[in-house]
């Protein structure tokens, strides 16, 4: 039987392409789709875009995902009624497998401030960072008082509601706002939760803007993030416990709050032009369908969702978008079979979605698909998205499990930061990793972090073990006979040219160890190499690609390392003679420091293997 809330919601769809005009707008950092007029909504998305300027600022966190937040606002409460939250929401976050959004019930402006509430939850949530229920909601009340003023904004003006709550009501103490959680009654209960919103703001506010606090706001929210308990965390950044802190609360809510000025804070901000300019277009049928079935699969709505999804494959049998939302269905309904076979053909169809397709790769590594059929769907993904630190987590995994641990570290090069969950495990791989390519030193003080920073027991024991093995295996070849390295075998009359060749005994330590050279941390550069010139008693080794050729300096034969086509480093003898055209694939890890502005850098590791 097809309910009420499902005719009503299969009559929003369709009269999204008739009744209503419905129009796109995008900027660098936000697509909208809207019914409202084209004013409001660049008015709205200059709002939006604002505040995502003034977040990358503030924030402990220098970066974001550049997939788009994807903004639904309908022009009032009868089309937005079937998407609906819960009945007193005029905006809410909501974050699926394949993107972000926020809805809101229009583009008024007096609603701006839930809708901004609800994007910093998501800014949060970005961040990787799990707080505390009191400050996560702290920050988003704090942050929703953003006011733009064209190249800056203003934040702190006083809640009202909040101010009468915590004039009229008893306060909680500290450690009774530090415990509550999801489930408790100050959460969800009308007469109690708003008390504990209110200390919420109270209290985030002056340890963001207060100048007693503010300079030390990000070291306590690191440590926060990090999982110490909050009476701790505060004592160490600011040197003062729950008493003087909660003397302080009171002061600073007579003094900023209740008093005849209040402090504001401004803060200057800059924008992309596409933010001040967004691209209008009328909302394309398909696109506007699938948006407004994805907020049905995100609220669990699977009866209204399944209606309109066959409604609309039916007219659109091959669209990568149409298998994305059947999909995050799939995966709602923790179908992770379904999912991946929905995942699979969304990616032959051309799927162009980062989010979308990070998610379906770590759904085929649980379901056991082939990591040769991962890799390209998260290749797709950086493409997509180069700053995603999850498809670069991922892709290093796939790698590493495929042993393939020079191309894991080039991936876990490119991670700034890690979600404390993980950390353990991040350091856990890349420490084997560095020592099975002969980067002890290094690999021993990831494995060391690894062991610090675990979670689990069985976490630290593993950390713990390979610790132990690998310096067995260093102590075992540390009497090793040394590598040699010639530049030129000036007793062999048939060399004609000079040479640059790695020569290495049987069984000897490979130079990678002997060197213990952190070149995973260096850049890297793909592409053939051409030739080696020989300059005196160095070589410009010339590297093409289709970006043009650069050109690397190599000091000497003992101050580059290279990998053989077998995968291992000095396993073999390599000798390239000065002139020769080579036209062979080669990775080259470079320190980019040179006095010599035709060289890209200064040569570290020349990589042949064929997984790089």
């Amino acid at each position: 039987m097809v309910t009420r809330v499902t005719i009503l919601a299969l009559a929003c769809l369709r009269s999204a392409q008739g009744e209503e005009k419905w129009i796109r707008l995008t900027s660098a950092h936000f697509e909208m789709f809207t019914s409202n007029g084209e004013k409001q909504a660049r008015e709205a998305l200059a709002t939006f875009e604002q505040a995502r300027s003034f977040f990358l600022q503030a924030s402990v966190s220098k970066s974001a995902s550049n997939t788009p937040v994807r903004i639904v606002a309908f022009r009032g409460p009868k089309g937005y009624q079937p998407y609906r939250f819960n009945s007193g929401a005029t905006a809410f976050y909501l974050g699926t497998e394949s993107r972000d959004f926020i809805v809101m019930q229009d583009l008024e402006a007096e609603h701006y401030p839930v809708a901004v509430h609800e994007y910093t939850h998501l800014i949060v949530r970005h961040t990787g960072m799990i707080l505390p229920l009191w400050l996560n909601e702290g920050l988003a009340d704090l942050y929703s008082t953003l006011e733009p003023r064209g190249d800056y904004v203003l934040v702190g003006r006083p809640l009202a509601g909040r101010v009468v709550a915590l004039s009229a009501a008893k306060w909680l103490s500290l450690p009774d706002l530090f415990a509550i959680g999801q489930d408790s009654p100050y959460y969800n209960e009308q007469e109690k939760m708003s008390i504990f919103y209110s200390e919420s703001w109270l209290l985030t506010d002056m340890l963001v803007r207060s100048p007693a606090y503010a300079a030390k706001f990000n070291v306590f929210l690191l440590a926060m993030a990090r999982g110490r308990p909050t009476a701790e965390a505060l004592r160490e950044a600011f040197g003062k416990d729950l008493g003087a802190i909660s003397a302080d609360m009171r002061e600073y809510f007579r003094v900023n709050m209740l008093g005849a000025t209040t402090m504001v804070t401004k803060f200057p901000i800059k924008l992309d032009k596409s933010a001040e300019q967004p691209e209008v277009s009328p909302a394309p049928d398909l696109e506007l369908r699938i948006t407004l079935i994805d907020l049905l699969v995100g609220e669990q709505k699977v009866t209204e969702a399944t209606h309109a999804l066959e409604e609309l494959a039916g007219q659109y049998p091959q669209s990568a978008l149409v298998e994305e939302a059947w999909a995050d269905m799939a995966w709602r309904q923790n179908k992770i079979p379904g999912m991946v076979m929905h995942c699979q053909n969304a990616f032959r169809l051309g799927s162009r979605n980062p989010k979308f397709l990070d998610q379906c790769a770590v759904a085929e590594i649980s379901h056991g698909v082939s990591p040769a059929d991962v890799a390209p769907v998260l290749d797709r993904t950086i493409e997509l998205d180069p700053g995603n630190a999850d498809a670069h987590f991922h892709l290093a995994i796939v790698l590493f499990n495929q042993q393939k641990f020079g191309a894991a570290l080039s991936q876990f090069s490119q991670i700034h930061s890690v979600r404390d969950a993980e950390a353990s495990r991040f350091y856990l791989m890349r420490g084997f990793a560095k020592f099975r390519l002969g980067a002890e030193e290094d690999g021993r003080k990831d494995l060391e972090m690894a062991r610090k920073l675990a979670k689990t027991p069985a976490e630290g024991a593993e950390a713990g073990r390979l610790l132990g093995e690998f310096e067995h295996t260093a102590a075992e070849s540390a009497g090793a006979v040394p590598d040699t390295a010639v530049a030129e075998d000036k007793d062999d009359p048939s060399e004609s040219r000079p040479t640059l060749k790695r020569a290495h005994t049987p069984g000897d330590a490979s130079d990678a160890a002997q060197t213990q050279l952190p070149v995973f941390k260096l850049p890297r550069f793909d592409g053939l190499l051409t030739r080696i010139e020989c300059v005196g008693q160095t070589w410009h080794v010339h590297v093409k690609a289709a970006a043009g050729e650069r050109v690397f300096l190599v000091t000497g034969p003992k101050d580059v390392l290279i990998r053989d086509a077998g995968g291992e480093v000095g396993s073999q003898e390599l000798t390239f003679d000065c002139g020769e055209n080579f036209d062979r694939k080669v990775s080259v890890y470079y320190d980019p420091h040179s006095n010599d502005p035709k060289l890209a850098g200064v040569a570290k590791l020349l990589d042949f293997s064929p997984t790089q």
